[in-house]
């Protein structure tokens, strides 16, 4: 038996909860709708913001971040607001060079010893990636019990798990 269900009394009171019921399994009348910032990239806003800043520019500027995060939220009223950023940008606050555009990341010194993994370094988020920081606590207070929407959406946000950290690195290889 599916989890959907339409039952009016499984109703969530608001988009939080609805999100949170879902992390749970419980049931629910529907499932949770969200995008993740590159499917944000069809948004008219979202291609007028990136013609006048770079892709990094944008994960580095808290207001920009915030704006980009924003946008599904505002267009769609969907269900969470994803953080605007990439994953590759802790890559770089351990210590590897980055170069992201709009063809991909580029890793010109990628991971392929365990000599390398030595080399990286652990970070302070509130030093190395202080910009992201920046972005989630603005969109704590836009999103957050002083916000101007009633129906408080999720913040989520998305981290590297090795795997997913690895691939790129590896892609980077000749």
């Amino acid at each position: 038996m599916s989890k959907l269900s339409m039952n009016s009394s499984m109703q969530p009171a608001n988009r939080k909860e609805l999100f949170l019921r879902a992390c749970r399994g419980e049931a629910l009348p529907r499932g949770p709708v969200w995008m993740m910032r590159q499917a944000g990239r069809y948004l008219p806003e979202y291609r007028e913001l990136r013609a006048k800043h770079a892709f990094l520019e944008v994960c580095k500027t808290p207001e920009l971040a915030v704006e980009v995060s924003l946008q599904p939220f505002r267009r769609l009223g969907v269900d969470a607001i994803i953080v605007f950023s990439d994953i590759l940008i802790v890559a770089e606050a351990m210590g590897l060079p980055l170069e992201l555009g709009d063809a991909g990341p580029n890793l010109p010194s990628p991971v392929r010893s365990s000599a390398d993994v030595a080399k990286l370094k652990q970070f302070d988020p509130e030093t190395e990636t202080r910009f992201l920081m920046d972005a989630l606590r603005i969109l704590s207070r836009e999103a957050g019990p002083l916000s101007p929407y009633l129906d408080l959406p999720p913040l989520l946000g998305h981290l590297p798990a090795t795997w997913s950290k690895a691939a790129p690195e590896k892609a980077s290889q000749p």
